[in-house]
């Protein structure tokens, strides 16, 4: 199988940074990716959260989570 979709993220921490400013891609049916390396859970899901309730996660064909590392 293969899929043809636009791939874009990366770190977990900028990304609800650009929610309301013309930097966020606004992207349909993508293929999301995330990671983020020394935060804490509460923040990690707040910013999910973040994403989320501004109907990024909804718009998106897939979402790959990556690398969370050194968790605090």
């Amino acid at each position: 199988m293969r899929i043809s979709r636009t791939l874009w993220g990366g770190n977990l921490a900028m990304l609800p940074h650009l929610i309301g400013t013309p930097y966020l891609p606004n992207i349909e049916g993508g293929i999301l990716f995330l990671g983020n390396v020394g935060e804490h859970p509460y923040r990690i899901e707040w910013m999910m959260l973040q994403l989320q309730y501004s109907g990024i996660l909804n718009r998106q064909k897939t979402i790959v989570i990556g690398d969370f590392s050194n968790i605090v």
